[in-house]
């Protein structure tokens, strides 16, 4: 069973849970309009939630596929916020400032960057690319081993690492074992604050965000319940 799940029949109402057919932004979409109602989801293309969750794309329509006994998996939210008090947009697995690190080559400049986590200062100094994940993988990349989706922590990375040593952590992100580095700092948290001398592209579950100079992004406990 996955952990953090529990067996139907609790009282979640798997027949009732309404039907999600789509990638992580298209679950996060309907989260946020039916937050934490039961929600069933069929990915239809790789995505990172959905393999932290060992669920696989499923081309089928959702009414053709039978399984075993559902169970029930609470997954935390993403509260992104631009600057001001109430969330921009809610999102589910991963948020990204910066480059991709499966992008991430020779050519990119690091550039001055602060990270606050929970209110305190973490990080100050030059980098390429700040990560908040609450799901394991990005795309097929085990990009954050420790994550998990429903435990209350979002897993914060800051990628400072020099050219020369970029095309190895390529490499190692499939496995997870581009991690630990000196270069690439994590650290578990609440609340990540990211400060950019110049604005930053930043996206959310693979979905564009625009450029921002400041985004902080909040973990909201249980604020989805997957029928899987």
């Amino acid at each position: 069973m996955t952990p953090g799940a529990t067996r139907d029949g609790d009282g979640t109402g798997a027949c009732a849970a309404a039907v999600v057919v789509g990638d992580e932004a298209d679950l996060a979409a309907a989260v946020a309009g039916r937050p934490h109602g039961p929600l069933r989801w069929w990915p239809t293309r790789t995505v990172g939630l959905a393999r932290t969750l060992g669920l696989a794309e499923d081309a089928r329509a959702p009414d053709e596929r039978t399984g075993a006994e559902p169970v029930v998996v609470t997954v935390d939210g993403l509260e992104i916020h631009g600057g001001g008090p109430a969330p921009e947009r809610l999102a589910l697995a991963v948020v990204v400032g910066g480059i991709d690190p499966r992008r991430l080559g020779a050519r990119h400049r690091r550039r001055p960057v602060q990270v606050r986590i929970d209110g305190t200062t973490w990080f100050e100094g030059r980098a390429t690319t700040v990560v908040v994940a609450n799901a394991e993988f990005l795309g097929t990349a085990d990009l954050a081993p420790r994550a998990h989706p429903g435990d209350g922590w979002l897993d914060a990375q800051v990628y400072a690492l020099p050219p020369a040593q970029r095309a190895a952590m390529r490499r190692r992100l499939a496995t997870g074992t581009h991690l630990p580095h000196p270069s690439l700092p994590t650290r578990r948290a609440r609340t990540v604050e990211v400060r950019t001398a110049a604005p930053w592209p930043w996206t959310a579950d693979g979905r564009a965000l625009g450029r921002r100079s400041l985004v902080t992004v909040r973990v909201t406990p249980g604020v989805c319940r997957l029928v899987l």
